[in-house]
């Protein structure tokens, strides 16, 4: 996962300290990058393996705010890449094209 990491995130910082996470709850999901620290994007990278909803958005679900601007990776279910997108900070949004199963947050 590292390598395809990398070349879907040009940003990511130092590989030893590369952190992913998995939104595998609903609950997770509308949280994903909301209210982390700048410095937290660096190195991390969110998978959604399963989308609960019909579009992203960087709204404050009482988390705080997405302060970076992300990118935003969509695939099928079997790890084809369906498509991507860029989502600005604090009000971003994006909507997964058909087919999308899972999906992977990142700095751009």
């Amino acid at each position: 996962m590292l390598t395809v990491g990398r070349r879907i995130f040009g940003q990511l910082g130092d590989s030893r300290k590369l952190r992913i996470l998995s939104a595998n709850t609903e609950e997770l999901h509308k949280q994903g990058f909301a209210g982390a620290k700048e410095e937290e994007f660096e190195n991390t990278i969110i998978v959604f393996p399963e989308i609960w909803k019909g579009k992203f958005d960087n709204k404050d679900y009482g988390y705080g705010l997405v302060v970076r601007k992300i990118k935003i990776v969509y695939l099928d279910e079997n790890y084809r890449k369906l498509g991507e997108d860029t989502m600005v900070s604090e009000v971003g949004e994006s909507q997964p094209p058909e087919g999308a199963k899972i999906a992977i947050e990142g700095l751009p």
